[in-house]
Order: structure tokens, then C-alpha cells, then sequence
């Protein structure tokens, strides 16, 4: 389990590559990296805080969010063979959801 937010900076990239896979704890109010990159394997964001920033999935990778607060990230990109699933509508964020193309 890895926790997202404490020393986290804003505009910060946060990579997660298929090592160490599992929960982010969301922690604190915002959590509000400039990108997010899941690549390879499974995580579940959880906690009581929100994600901002982008969003891109890729590889093949799966992406929960469990988290309880509406996200306010400005984008979603959703690579071939990748999945998002979300325990609510305001998990999606508030910008658009595409699909990437990968070569």
C-alpha cells in the first residue's frame, strides 16, 4: 500500500508501473499531482481525499477508484487493453475520458 498526498506536491508526476501493485490511500483534502501514469497491473485509489490533475492508463493496466470525494482531475486517457472502474459517477473527475492509442 502506498499514500498519496502527505508529500506530495503540487504539479508533482506520480508514476506507478506494475511494482509494488495494490491500494493508494488518497490522504488528505487534495491530492493534486500534475499527472498520474498507471502502467502495468491493478491499483484501487481509497481514502477520503480527491484527485487532481491527468489521469493515463496504460499497458494494459486496471485503475479502481474507491475513494469517497468527488475528483476534480481534468482528464482521463484510457490506453488500449486498459480498464477504469469507478464506485461513482463523481470518481471520473471533470474533464473528458478518451481512449490512447498505443503503438
Amino acid at each position: 500500500m502506498a499514500v498519496l498526498g502527505g508529500a506530495t506536491e503540487t504539479g508533482d508526476i506520480a508514476n506507478f508501473r506494475g511494482q509494488g501493485q495494490g491500494e493508494i490511500t488518497l490522504a488528505g483534502t487534495i491530492v493534486n499531482p500534475g499527472a498520474v501514469n498507471v502502467s502495468n497491473g491493478s491499483y484501487t485509489f481509497t481514502g477520503i481525499g480527491l484527485a487532481g490533475g491527468a489521469f493515463r492508463v496504460t499497458n494494459g493496466a486496471s485503475l479502481t477508484f474507491a475513494n469517497s470525494a468527488a475528483n476534480t482531475f481534468a482528464g482521463l486517457d484510457i490506453g488500449t487493453g486498459s480498464t477504469v472502474n469507478a464506485s461513482h459517477t463523481d470518481s471520473l473527475g471533470v474533464g473528458g475520458v478518451s481512449d490512447v492509442l498505443e503503438l
